[in-house]
Protein backbone atom coordinates (compact mmCIF):
# COMPACT_ATOMS: atom_id res chain seq x y z
CA UNK A 1 0.00 0.00 0.00
CA UNK A 2 2.86 2.66 0.71
CA UNK A 3 5.21 2.85 -1.99
CA UNK A 4 7.26 5.68 -0.35
CA UNK A 5 7.78 6.98 2.89
CA UNK A 6 7.21 11.06 3.42
CA UNK A 7 10.63 11.44 3.91
CA UNK A 8 11.22 10.33 0.67
CA UNK A 9 8.18 11.87 -1.00
CA UNK A 10 8.38 14.89 0.93
CA UNK A 11 4.26 14.65 1.18
CA UNK A 12 2.46 13.26 4.01
CA UNK A 13 -0.17 11.93 1.24
CA UNK A 14 0.87 8.24 1.47
CA UNK A 15 -0.96 7.84 5.07
CA UNK A 16 -4.08 9.47 4.24
CA UNK A 17 -6.74 7.08 3.07
CA UNK A 18 -7.31 7.57 -0.28
CA UNK A 19 -11.10 7.35 0.85
CA UNK A 20 -10.92 10.17 3.25
CA UNK A 21 -9.11 12.54 0.04
CA UNK A 22 -11.71 11.88 -1.77
CA UNK A 23 -14.36 12.76 1.16
CA UNK A 24 -12.63 16.05 1.42
CA UNK A 25 -12.54 16.42 -2.41
CA UNK A 26 -16.21 16.62 -2.60
CA UNK A 27 -16.14 18.26 1.05
CA UNK A 28 -13.82 21.29 -0.66
CA UNK A 29 -15.32 21.79 -3.95
CA UNK A 30 -18.71 22.32 -2.81
CA UNK A 31 -18.31 24.43 0.38
CA UNK A 32 -15.66 26.88 -1.61
CA UNK A 33 -18.21 26.85 -4.32
CA UNK A 34 -21.38 27.24 -2.50
CA UNK A 35 -22.59 24.26 -4.60
CA UNK A 36 -25.98 22.02 -3.06
CA UNK A 37 -24.92 18.74 -1.40
CA UNK A 38 -26.70 17.02 -4.63
CA UNK A 39 -23.88 18.01 -6.39
CA UNK A 40 -22.20 15.11 -5.31
CA UNK A 41 -24.90 12.75 -7.58
CA UNK A 42 -24.75 14.96 -11.20
CA UNK A 43 -23.37 12.81 -13.48
CA UNK A 44 -21.66 15.53 -15.36
CA UNK A 45 -19.67 16.16 -12.33
CA UNK A 46 -18.91 12.51 -11.43
CA UNK A 47 -17.72 12.67 -15.12
CA UNK A 48 -15.50 14.93 -14.68
CA UNK A 49 -14.15 14.70 -11.67
CA UNK A 50 -10.95 11.95 -10.49
CA UNK A 51 -13.08 11.79 -7.11
CA UNK A 52 -14.74 8.37 -6.00
CA UNK A 53 -18.62 8.52 -6.75
CA UNK A 54 -20.35 9.69 -3.43
CA UNK A 55 -24.16 9.96 -2.39
CA UNK A 56 -25.42 12.91 -0.75
CA UNK A 57 -26.68 10.91 2.17
CA UNK A 58 -23.23 9.77 2.86
CA UNK A 59 -21.69 13.44 2.43
CA UNK A 60 -24.86 14.91 4.34
CA UNK A 61 -23.36 12.52 6.87
CA UNK A 62 -19.45 12.79 7.15
CA UNK A 63 -20.13 16.29 7.40
CA UNK A 64 -22.02 16.04 10.17
CA UNK A 65 -19.33 13.92 11.39
CA UNK A 66 -16.65 16.60 10.77
CA UNK A 67 -19.27 19.23 12.83
CA UNK A 68 -19.26 17.30 15.30
CA UNK A 69 -15.62 16.42 15.85
CA UNK A 70 -15.12 20.33 15.45
CA UNK A 71 -17.78 21.11 18.21
CA UNK A 72 -15.78 18.38 20.22
CA UNK A 73 -12.85 20.30 20.02
CA UNK A 74 -13.86 23.70 20.45
CA UNK A 75 -15.45 22.79 23.72
CA UNK A 76 -12.48 20.91 24.32
CA UNK A 77 -10.23 24.07 24.13
CA UNK A 78 -12.94 26.29 25.43
CA UNK A 79 -12.21 27.79 29.30
CA UNK A 80 -14.90 27.14 31.78
CA UNK A 81 -15.17 31.04 31.80
CA UNK A 82 -15.08 33.05 28.62
CA UNK A 83 -16.93 36.04 27.17
CA UNK A 84 -19.03 35.92 24.01
CA UNK A 85 -18.88 38.67 21.36
CA UNK A 86 -21.58 38.98 18.62
CA UNK A 87 -19.99 41.43 15.09
CA UNK A 88 -21.93 41.82 11.76
CA UNK A 89 -20.30 40.77 8.65
CA UNK A 90 -21.21 41.38 5.04
CA UNK A 91 -20.64 39.77 2.31
CA UNK A 92 -21.81 40.11 -1.13
CA UNK A 93 -24.82 42.28 -0.03
CA UNK A 94 -25.68 39.50 2.56
CA UNK A 95 -25.87 40.75 6.06
CA UNK A 96 -24.46 38.06 8.64
CA UNK A 97 -24.31 37.87 12.70
CA UNK A 98 -22.05 35.78 14.07
CA UNK A 99 -20.74 34.73 17.72
CA UNK A 100 -17.80 34.51 19.34
CA UNK A 101 -16.17 33.20 22.16
CA UNK A 102 -13.27 35.65 23.41
CA UNK A 103 -10.53 34.79 26.20
CA UNK A 104 -7.48 35.11 27.10
CA UNK A 105 -4.44 32.21 26.90
CA UNK A 106 -0.73 33.13 27.87
CA UNK A 107 -1.48 36.60 28.04
CA UNK A 108 -2.85 36.84 24.09
CA UNK A 109 -6.54 37.56 23.40
CA UNK A 110 -8.60 34.03 21.64
CA UNK A 111 -11.04 34.20 19.57
CA UNK A 112 -13.11 31.30 18.66
CA UNK A 113 -15.52 31.40 15.95
CA UNK A 114 -18.77 29.28 17.65
CA UNK A 115 -21.50 30.05 15.17
CA UNK A 116 -22.65 32.05 11.89
CA UNK A 117 -26.22 33.07 10.48
CA UNK A 118 -27.35 35.11 7.97
CA UNK A 119 -29.84 37.96 8.62
CA UNK A 120 -33.55 37.97 8.36
CA UNK A 121 -34.56 40.87 6.34
CA UNK A 122 -37.94 40.17 6.15
CA UNK A 123 -40.12 38.57 9.02
CA UNK A 124 -41.52 35.62 6.13
CA UNK A 125 -37.86 34.94 5.59
CA UNK A 126 -37.21 31.04 4.99
CA UNK A 127 -33.72 30.58 5.29
CA UNK A 128 -34.46 26.56 6.31
CA UNK A 129 -31.68 24.24 4.98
Amino acid sequence: MLQASAAETGSVLNFVRHSSRSLYGWMHWIIESNLPLSFCEIRTARRYSKLDPISEETLRLDMSGVTQAVERMIAEDLPSHFGVMFDGVTHASEHYVAWFACFERNGELVTVLLGMAPLLNEPNDDLSA
